[in-house]
Formats: C-alpha cells, sequence, structure tokens
C-alpha cells in the first residue's frame, strides 16, 4: 500500500506538471510522451514487479486455504461449502490462480 501510494503521488506529479493540450495535432505527441515518463516510474519503482510477485504469493495462499479446508470438510459439512464457494467453478484448484498470460 505504501509502495502504490508513492508510485501514484509521483505519477500524479507527472500529470500535474505536463499539461496535454485538450484536442489538436500535438496531443498524440504528448501522450506518447507522457506514457514513457509514465512506465519510466512504475519500471523504477519496481511497481509492477511487486504487484506480480504480491499476487503470486496470494495465490499460493489461497491454494493452502483451500487445501487445507478440504481436509477437514468431511468433518463440518459447512466448511465443505466454504471451499466450493471459494473454489468456484474450480479456478483456483485447475488454474492455480490467475492468468500468467494477462
Amino acid at each position: 500500500a505504501d509502495q502504490t501510494r508513492v508510485v501514484m503521488e509521483q505519477i500524479g506529479n507527472l500529470l500535474d506538471h505536463n499539461q496535454i493540450d485538450p484536442y489538436g495535432p500535438r496531443r498524440k505527441e504528448q501522450r506518447a510522451e507522457m506514457t514513457i515518463e509514465v512506465e519510466q516510474t512504475i519500471h523504477e519503482f519496481r511497481y509492477h514487479a511487486n504487484v506480480q510477485k504480491l499476487g503470486a504469493k496470494f495465490d499460493e495462499e489461497l491454494r493452502r486455504l483451500l487445501a487445507e479446508l478440504r481436509k477437514q470438510a468431511h468433518k463440518e459439512w459447512n466448511l465443505a461449502h466454504l471451499c466450493s464457494r471459494l473454489n468456484y467453478n474450480n479456478y483456483w484448484q485447475q488454474h492455480g490462480g490467475r492468468d500468467r498470460s494477462v
């Protein structure tokens, strides 16, 4: 959360200091330049890599939770119901979490 706040503050500052024409021939160039600056900011803070790492950790923790709940599901019917709700359409079980191609 702290890193997100810092990155968004930096990007906000870039947007504030680099005005883009509302219309006209130069607008496309300005947007391209701004895109490069924003991407550099994101890269400098390693934001994308950290979000990917956090996502992978979340996926793994959720798979572990579901596995543990399944172990106990034979004792408690409500745990079996919870597993099925958390693992809708067996998404986490079959695909291992998020689609990594995105």
